[in-house]
């Protein structure tokens, strides 16, 4: 309203409380000129679980290591292949309890096709680009991640409401690689990063069982702890075809150098004016942490 608070801001961040971590206030409607629109259409939105963490990945030291700019994973191979009849292996379990769950692991072909369209925004020596085979639990664990500041997850997401440290990542599932295909929060963990921004372009990323005072034990949390400075993920099952629109605008707004958060309300305003005008398509995504982190120079 005029005359107040938020009129002359230009970003607001929310530390919300309890079942507000599922609200996306982008979507709240606020008088803009002479009308209303959504909040995001007038401010910058971002969110953090308590201004000490906000403060505490402010003063945070990137490493001095040499970093390429963008590793990409996407189109994981979810064709698992049969083991031995005598043979049960731990990913057969996984995926069966996975499958008890709910969980289905249909193929995600626009997925492929999103990483590899970011990837084109980024000079061949400054990227990795992972598909089919390749976008696998075992190249992450062996990857240098820590020489990338742009770190990119389009797959599927498994929520386990029930075992959080269960919920996982869900990568190539090849019956001939050592891992299991299944990147766990428990393992998310154990990652080393030095990444500006971690995306995570996979359902229900940003939601988790509510803990007191700390907010959703959700897949975004981990990687924090491993490095990140700030994390972009879902509050639920995004569309696998207007993403791949999503993604690319979104990385094309870092690539010309403004922060991840004005970057992220820019892809929202660029959904609003296009087919795919419905919050469903824009909303869920959210950023944690700092939403001041650049990326690139403009």
């Amino acid at each position: 309203e005029k005359g107040g608070l938020l009129e002359d801001a230009k970003a607001l961040i929310v530390i919300p409380d309890g079942i507000l971590h599922y609200l996306p206030f982008e979507t709240l409607r606020a008088s803009i000129g002479h009308g209303s629109g959504y909040l995001v259409e007038k401010l910058v939105i971002s969110y953090c679980p308590s201004a000490s963490s906000l403060f505490v990945l402010k003063q945070q030291k990137k490493l001095n290591v040499r970093q390429m700019t963008l590793l990409a994973l996407g189109g994981p191979n979810y064709g698992i292949l049969p083991t031995s009849e005598h043979e049960i292996t731990k990913k057969d379990v996984l995926s069966q309890l996975y499958n008890e769950q709910g969980f289905r692991f249909s193929p995600l072909p626009f997925s492929k096709r999103e990483v590899l369209e970011i990837g084109k925004l980024f000079a061949k020596s400054d990227r990795t680009i992972l598909v089919g085979e390749k976008a696998s639990e075992e190249a992450i664990k062996k990857l240098p991640l820590i020489e990338y500041r742009l770190i990119h997850f389009a797959c599927h997401g498994f929520l386990d409401e029930r075992i959080p440290f269960r919920s996982a990542l869900v990568l190539s599932l090849n019956a001939q690689q050592e891992d299991d295909g299944y990147l766990q929060m428990r393992e998310i963990y154990g990652l080393t990063m030095n990444a500006d921004l971690v995306v995570l372009s996979a359902c229900q990323t940003g939601n988790g069982i509510l803990e007191r005072a700390e907010g959703p034990m959700a897949l975004a949390r981990p990687f924090f702890y491993a490095g990140a400075r700030s994390v972009i993920a879902s509050l639920w099952s995004i569309n696998d075809k207007t993403t791949v629109f999503f993604m690319k605008e979104f990385y094309r707004n870092l690539v010309e150098g403004y922060a991840a958060g004005k970057a992220l309300q820019l892809t929202k305003i660029r959904m609003l004016n296009s087919a795919w005008s419905h919050p469903f398509y824009w909303a869920g995504f959210i950023l944690n942490g700092d939403p001041a982190v650049v990326s690139m120079s403009r």
